[in-house]
């Protein structure tokens, strides 16, 4: 059998008299891609939300779960904690991708679960909480608050007598318009030996906590979120309320449900109201949240056991359309942010978990999703298998690849090679998506035909003549024939 592409090219004479079409010659004109829909589009109500996840790890960084929150006074991210092991502060700058461990005069014990938020008015670092090790060896939860004063680099306890009960694992935010912070919920464990768990209630009390005064204000009402910890809570400054979502009323593996509610939290009032949207993110718990702007944007969080993985998918969050909008872009960290995660006015939030640091850049450009094939003859003594590849340029990878060869055989490989069975012309198609869901799709017809019952070299100059029917190939196909028929060799 014999394959030609079907070709439009005049450049096709040289792949032609070489017997072979390989991939520099283009034995087909590449078929532009149509693109369906421009990656990271902007949704309605979601412009301010889209961008791309990228890990940026460096080599020097902390290595346990931590707290953090974004400190302009210092150009980055503080974090603080981890483990019952690490009492360490650091600081994370975007710009340089660069992890700094700072060396306070003070510090709170080592820490698991604190919540820790930036007072802009006071211009220092609020940490309340967190389940630490005591003398006896003993873990308790612990209700201590501190202070970080990141021009003094000092950490101090001023901790009033009048504090929200222990816990840990409690969502916190900043509100901006009162200057005020609010601490919801969190979970009150027993002290024990080693990491507390099953023991002791999730809350559902409300406070705020007043820098100036250092003040905590107990603000719960009879209408509020369930008792839970692990929620993610933000404040929105459009709004002047702040958010909270999900959630888990016990520990994963005994209970049987995670929370998917939208709440939100006005400290105007100190009252609470139940948000009911249309569409909204599935029931998770430790799922990072921060304002960026115009939303408020929420990332992964874990599904109740035994899912074998956290979730690795974007929502957005407006206020003024009380809508839930998942955001078109590719899957970021693996692990559950929770506190670790905060947004830089520089334009990405910042994850971190798993000795990993993940950015998602909501500056980034992404080019629409454009992608060409090619064809080419493998084995000129087989000429009826054809080795097909894609090119691809733009887009959000990874890349899926679906090929469609027109004759009911399909692969999802970038360079498959395909065996036709019989003549015919028969429409080959590559569809390539993107990590954001973007498409776009390349197209051609491949004909096939046969048999082959002469030499390759008998059949260049029907090839030729097909390829080129204007100019000089007339004379040329003249003396092939007067050849043939003398018996002569061509000159």
């Amino acid at each position: 059998m014999i394959v030609v592409i079907t070709m439009i090219l005049l450049g096709v004479l040289a792949p032609l008299a070489a017997h072979s079409l390989g991939p520099s010659d283009q034995a087909t004109a590449a078929a532009d891609s149509r693109p369906r829909n421009s990656a990271l589009l902007p949704a309605h109500g979601d412009s301010g939300a889209h961008g791309i996840w990228t890990n940026v790890s460096p080599a020097y960084s902390p290595k346990s779960y931590n707290a953090m929150t974004y400190v302009p006074e210092l150009g980055g991210m503080l974090l603080f904690g981890g483990s019952l092991n690490a009492n360490e502060t650091w600081t994370y700058r975007s710009r340089s991708n660069n992890w700094t461990r700072l060396s306070p005069s003070s510090a709170p014990p080592p820490t698991v679960g604190a919540s820790v938020i930036h007072d802009s008015g006071a211009g220092k670092v609020v940490m309340f909480g967190g389940v630490w090790e005591r003398t006896d060896h003993s873990v308790c939860p612990g209700n201590e608050t501190w202070l970080y004063d990141p021009m003094a680099n000092t950490w101090t306890n001023v901790t009033p007598r009048d504090s929200p009960p222990p816990r840990f694992y409690a969502a916190m935010a900043y509100d901006s318009a009162t200057q005020r912070t609010v601490l919801f919920g969190g979970h009150r464990p027993l002290c024990g030996f080693g990491i507390p768990e099953n023991h002791g209630p999730r809350l559902n009390d409300t406070w705020t906590y007043e820098e100036h005064t250092n003040t905590w204000r107990n603000v719960t009402s009879s209408i509020a979120p369930a008792a839970r910890s692990h929620a993610a809570f933000a404040f929105d400054p459009t709004s002047s309320q702040a958010v909270l979502f999900g959630g888990i009323p016990g520990e994963p593996y005994q209970v049987r449900y995670a929370f998917d509610d939208t709440w939100f939290f006005d400290p105007a009032t100190n009252g609470w109201q139940q948000d009911d949207p249309i569409d909204w993110p599935r029931e998770r718990y430790g799922p990072g949240m921060a304002f960026v702007p115009d939303v408020t944007l929420l990332y992964g969080g874990c599904p109740l056991a035994p899912a074998p993985r956290c979730y690795t998918d974007t929502w957005s969050y407006d206020f003024r359309t009380h809508a839930w909008t998942k955001v078109s872009t590719n899957p970021g960290p693996t692990f559950a942010p929770g506190s670790a995660f905060a947004y830089d006015p520089d334009g990405v939030i910042v994850a971190f978990g798993d000795s990993e640091t993940w950015e998602y850049d909501l500056l980034a450009v992404v080019e629409p999703l454009v992608v060409s094939s090619f064809a080419r003859v493998v084995d000129t003594a087989h000429p009826q298998t054809v080795s097909f590849n894609v090119s691809i340029t733009g887009g959000v990878p990874p890349f899926a690849v679906a090929w469609s060869f027109g004759d009911d055989a399909s692969s999802s490989d970038s360079s498959p090679v395909h065996d036709y069975s019989k003549s015919g012309e028969y429409e080959v198609a590559v569809v390539v998506t993107d990590a954001t869901g973007a498409t776009a799709t390349s197209s051609r017809v491949v004909s096939i035909r046969g048999p082959m019952t002469t030499s390759a070299l008998d059949w260049i100059p029907f090839a030729i003549v097909a390829a080129v029917a204007t100019g000089g190939c007339a004379v040329g196909l003249w003396w092939w024939i007067r050849s043939r028929r003398a018996g002569r060799k061509e000159p």
